[in-house]
């Protein structure tokens, strides 16, 4: 993963298809996954809100990396985020500083229902 993201660093126009591919691999952990994806995003490639829509739905991962991936999705100005936070931020399985900080980055994207999602964490 490191190499991936040395290339992409020095701008190596071979880097987006590596990230592509680390982003969407599953032999690698969740958290080089995510970082895979967000260094895609970077990159500015279309390609990287797949794997990062992907990446917030996986139980599997560590639930920080899950809001992680998601906030990611807000910064690429991604349709789908905001619906994706609100659910992380409902999302009872998630340790409640997680929920929380979906809902604060909802609150931040002046989403209608931030309120909603803040309310159902007390």
């Amino acid at each position: 993963m490191s190499a991936a993201a040395s290339m992409a660093e020095l701008g190596d126009p071979r880097a987006p298809d590596l990230l592509h591919g680390l982003a969407h691999s599953t032999a690698l952990e969740g958290v080089d996954r995510v970082m895979a994806a967000g260094l895609l995003a970077e990159f500015g490639d279309p390609r990287a809100t797949d794997p990062l829509y992907a990446l917030a739905h996986d139980t599997t991962l560590s639930w920080g990396y899950r809001v992680d991936a998601a906030e990611t999705l807000v910064d690429l100005g991604d349709p789908r985020a905001a619906d994706l936070l609100y659910a992380l931020a409902h999302d009872t399985t998630l340790e409640r500083r997680y929920r929380v900080q979906a809902a604060q980055s909802l609150a931040e994207l002046g989403y209608p229902r931030a309120a909603d999602a803040m309310s159902c964490l007390r």
